[in-house]
């Protein structure tokens, strides 16, 4: 199973839903540093397993930049309340599906680097 991606600096503009709690429950670290999200779901507060949670260098003006810098338990903590305000969950895009591909691929080594 996944437990860490890291995957700077590629344009992706939406979160892909193969990276929520409920597709990716193992997922530990997530990098997605300096790319294009404005929006994160709320959902990803529900993570368990989430330690590590990089978003800086994203247009994201929903979260205070202090959130985005901090640890991944105040972050987790303040998405879970958006959740449970009942906001519409982020969908994902077209994202998803070479996500997906590349989740399938990396389950030998459970490490998946995307940086570039």
């Amino acid at each position: 199973r996944l437990s860490s991606l890291i995957a700077e600096g590629n344009k992706i503009s939406s979160y892909p839903e193969a990276l929520l709690p409920s597709s990716a429950p193992s997922l530990a670290t997530l990098d997605l540093s300096n790319n294009d999200l404005a929006q994160v779901p709320p959902e990803l507060g529900l993570s368990k397993m989430l330690t590590r949670i990089v978003l800086v260098g994203n247009p994201i003006r929903s979260i205070r930049a202090e959130l985005l810098r901090g640890g991944a338990e105040a972050l987790k903590k303040f998405l879970r309340t958006r959740l449970e305000g009942g906001e519409e969950p982020v969908k994902g895009s077209g994202d998803d599906a070479v996500i997906k591909d590349l989740l399938r691929s990396a389950t030998a080594t459970g490490e998946l680097d995307l940086s570039g």
